[in-house]
């Protein structure tokens, strides 16, 4: 006989877990990198403290430490891209003012200048500009408006991260029992995630620092002012997909042809080109070849559920869902693997017993 009271509490349950999905999901990623930097830091809290008694305070002095780890880089990039960009500001207003076609000699640049003096060709040189202007204007804009964002987004992944530090044994304890599996059964489970949470950040890490180091070596090679600072902006790109270290080699294999084409320097033209195709073979096929490979290897999965979890975890979740995206997949087929087809397997075993 049916009986309303029966399904009331789970129907309870399933709308409270429905609205804390709507309540929490401004801030899921920022909670999943919370987490993730919590157990990057776990075995350091155990190496360095393994007795200590008011984990509360060791969990505060790791999330300081990692505050400092992520801020001083970041002061030291943005004085250096300011000083960059006055630099550039400054050597591009003295080389208008003199006259970009002073000593231009040789055809190619003799084309130019007599094409950039057609006037439908100067105004739309101009109105692209102005609107390169007012596109940096409002991007500007935007990034100042989204700062409070942005803040509230860092309080919460370091708020996560101490709580996750202080009572992680605690919150995983709770969730074994509540999908009520053998200890055993769990500690395998988590020992699986444990790989492949770290083979998906070590990965990205070291695979970011090579194509930033690849990048600067070029860059010293080939003549390039400040190989080093633009190694590291390298390295910082390489971590967001679909912008990539192109963002940066590119436009300066482009700008040392194009510099060498116009003073007649056939040294500059073949930097240029060697830039280029030193990037083009060396620098992004670590990124399109390298990457999957070792964070497949280093996670144990394979590399084609790495490149779809990294696609559609940037088209769901962003510029982070290069690292959310796969940590899903893979934690999927884990669970899978563990949960499901090990109680087939075990059903099918039982069947052939009896």
């Amino acid at each position: 006989m049916f009986q309303l009271k029966e399904y009331i509490a789970p129907a309870c349950i399933i709308l409270l877990l429905i609205l804390s999905y709507f309540i929490l999901k401004p801030f899921l990623l920022a909670i999943f990198l919370g987490g993730l930097l919590a157990y990057l830091f776990y075995p350091l809290q155990k190496r360095i403290f393994p007795n200590a008694k008011n984990r509360t305070w060791v969990a505060l002095f790791l999330c300081v430490l990692t505050l400092l780890v992520i801020i001083i880089p970041c002061i030291f990039l943005l004085q250096r891209t300011v000083h960059e960009s006055y630099a550039l500001y400054t050597e591009s207003r003295h080389l208008i003012a003199k006259g970009v076609f002073q000593n231009c000699h040789t055809t190619f640049c003799l084309n130019i200048k007599e094409y950039a003096q057609d006037p439908m060709v100067s105004q739309q040189i101009q109105n692209t500009i102005t609107l390169a202007t007012n596109t940096l204007l409002e991007r500007s804009s935007t990034f100042l408006a989204s700062l409070p964002i942005i803040l509230l987004n860092l309080f919460i992944i370091f708020f996560t991260m101490f709580y996750f530090l202080k009572d992680g044994p605690k919150f995983l304890a709770h969730i074994n029992d509540l999908l009520g599996l053998p200890e055993q059964k769990f500690n395998t489970i988590l020992t699986r995630l444990r790989r492949v949470a770290r083979g998906l950040t070590y990965g990205y890490t070291l695979i970011a620092l090579l194509q930033g180091l690849l990048g600067a070596i070029g860059f010293w090679i080939f003549g390039v002012q400040s190989p080093i600072f633009w190694g590291m902006i390298m390295a910082i790109l390489a971590l967001i997909p679909f912008l990539g270290t192109g963002v940066v080699w590119l436009p300066a294999s482009i700008f040392l042809i194009l510099q060498g084409s116009l003073q007649d320097s056939s040294t500059l033209v073949y930097h240029g080109v060697g830039l280029f195709f030193y990037s083009l073979i060396v620098v992004s096929s670590v990124d399109n070849f390298l990457k999957p490979k070792v964070m497949g290897g280093a996670a144990n999965i394979h590399p084609a559920i790495i490149m779809l979890g990294i696609v559609g975890g940037i088209i769901s979740f962003g510029v982070f869902g290069a690292l959310v995206g796969p940590f899903i997949l893979a934690m999927t087929i884990i669970f899978i693997e563990e949960l499901i087809l090990q109680k087939k397997c075990a059903h099918e075993s039982t069947l052939q017993i009896k």
